[in-house]
């Protein structure tokens, strides 16, 4: 007997964030221990907290619309591809790993630490495809039409459209339903 997949608002958020910091434990082992070897000091710190400051600034509204727009859409039982999701599928993911961690780190002056970064997109990469299962058992053909109009990590201009307003939005299973129990209430 197949096991039916549940998915909750986090997505594979607390897994991804799990194996992100296990792969990434050696990289902060090494900045700690190296710490003052790996600092750059022969510049002004603005060179780093000014453009960590900008990542800051960028990242953290995009994560928080984001984060809105798919509790809506999840409590809404919907699949969300309108706003921020009309640019890319997973923009909540794409804030913490293109703006939020690294504005971050920019701030400890450590470049090594801007490997982090890389190892979360990684991690992401590898685990992403059981949140894309699980949307196409539930949504279907909406979901993959989605799939091809917009990019998966990385922002996507080509997805914005007056259309889009929300117009594509889908009812959604309950919150901790299977996929199999969401079709069946469509």
């Amino acid at each position: 007997m197949k096991r039916e997949s549940v998915m909750t608002i986090f997505g594979i958020g607390i897994k991804c964030l799990g194996w992100s910091v296990l792969a990434s434990a050696p990289v902060v082992a090494c900045a700690c221990v190296f710490s003052e070897s790996l600092r750059v000091t022969a510049v002004s710190p603005w060179w780093f907290y000014g453009p960590g400051i900008l990542l800051l600034v960028v990242g953290a509204p995009f994560w928080l619309l984001s984060a809105f727009t798919l509790k809506h859409a999840f409590t809404s039982e919907k699949l969300c591809t309108s706003g921020v999701f009309a640019l890319c599928r997973n923009p909540i993911y794409a804030s913490w790993i293109f703006f939020l961690v690294p504005g971050g780190l920019l701030f400890t002056r450590i470049p090594l630490l801007l490997v982090i970064p890389l190892l979360m997109y990684g991690v992401l990469r590898w685990l992403l495809h059981q949140e894309e299962q699980w949307l196409e058992e539930t949504f279907g053909d909406a979901y993959r039409d989605y799939k091809k109009r917009v990019g998966r990590i990385l922002p996507s201009l080509s997805g914005i459209s007056p259309a889009e307003s929300g117009a594509n939005e889908r009812p959604m299973g309950r919150p901790g339903l299977s996929p199999r129990s969401a079709h069946n209430k469509q």
